[in-house]
């Protein structure tokens, strides 16, 4: 997608790369990468994203690419996967060790999350009335 302004945020644009993206026919994969103008430079690659569907399974994919100017962000993800009433979301921040996965069941509500930040690391559970319960353990 190409823009052009004379006065967007302070910086004029003229044919802008904003996003590209190439999918296969059908939809079932996909792939798309943004674009900044920053400092100057004609285009800088600041987020990364695919697509995937297979069968009920469909995934999701944020990327922060080395091409990003915030450097404490490189390598940071979010996955997002819906397969029946099962959901997933894994954020990955670009710090070793601090991620955060987080699980539930779209039709019971029922989850949980494991997070660096949240009840020690330890896994934390809820129930369909979306309140604390024990954790069963998972294989």
């Amino acid at each position: 997608m190409y823009i052009t302004s004379s006065n967007y945020g302070g910086q004029a644009y003229d044919n802008f790369v904003l996003y590209t993206a190439t999918t296969q026919i059908g939809g079932l994969v996909g792939d798309w990468s943004l674009y900044y103008n920053i400092q100057g430079q004609d285009r800088t690659r600041v987020l990364d994203a695919h697509y995937e569907q297979t069968g009920a399974q469909h995934e999701l994919t944020f990327s922060v690419p080395d091409t990003n100017p915030n450097q404490d962000a490189h390598g940071a993800s979010v996955y997002y996967m819906a397969e029946n009433s099962d959901r997933v979301v894994d954020y990955q921040e670009s710090t070793p060790g601090q991620n955060h996965y987080i699980e539930w069941d779209a039709v019971t509500k029922a989850g949980s999350i494991t997070a660096w930040n949240y009840n020690n690391g330890e896994r934390a559970c809820w129930d369909s009335n979306l309140d604390n319960t024990h954790c069963v353990p998972t294989i």
